[in-house]
């Protein structure tokens, strides 16, 4: 569903001169739609934040194969939002030492996210050079 969404959302990109705002702007509504979708059916905090978290990790990867800059941060905020969302506002949690458990799982899912994304981006950016220099 998501590609589906993707794909036709990103076909007319050829024809216009700004692209990477283009890119951002169709992450952005694809999302802003997805939420608006969701609150009208009363869908879980818990659904709306995995599913964001999902648009975000697609927003990075399309933000990598079109060399968007923008699209990856993007799906890099998006991503710490929809983290911290999860685990702080979904999860009910009962005691002090839970609710801190949950600030300390949000910091490492948002430590793994930014690793994940530093990596990428220096495999993506290395790729790059040898294309220039073959």
């Amino acid at each position: 569903l998501f590609i589906l969404l993707f794909m036709t959302v990103l076909q007319p990109l050829n024809t216009v001169k700004n692209r990477q705002a283009l890119i951002l702007l169709q992450c952005i509504k694809l999302a802003f739609y997805f939420w608006i979708v969701m609150a009208a059916f009363n869908v879980e905090l818990l659904i709306k934040s995995i599913i964001m978290l999902s648009i975000a990790i697609i927003s990075i990867m399309i933000g990598f194969k079109l060399s968007s800059k923008y699209t990856r941060i993007y799906g890099l905020i998006l991503s710490f939002v929809s983290s911290i969302s999860l685990v702080l506002f979904s999860v009910s949690f009962d005691s002090t030492l839970q609710v801190a458990g949950g600030i300390i799982l949000c910091g490492l899912l948002c430590f793994v996210i930014s690793f994940i994304y530093s990596k990428a981006a220096k495999s993506f950016q290395d790729n790059e050079d040898l294309e220039q220099k073959g």
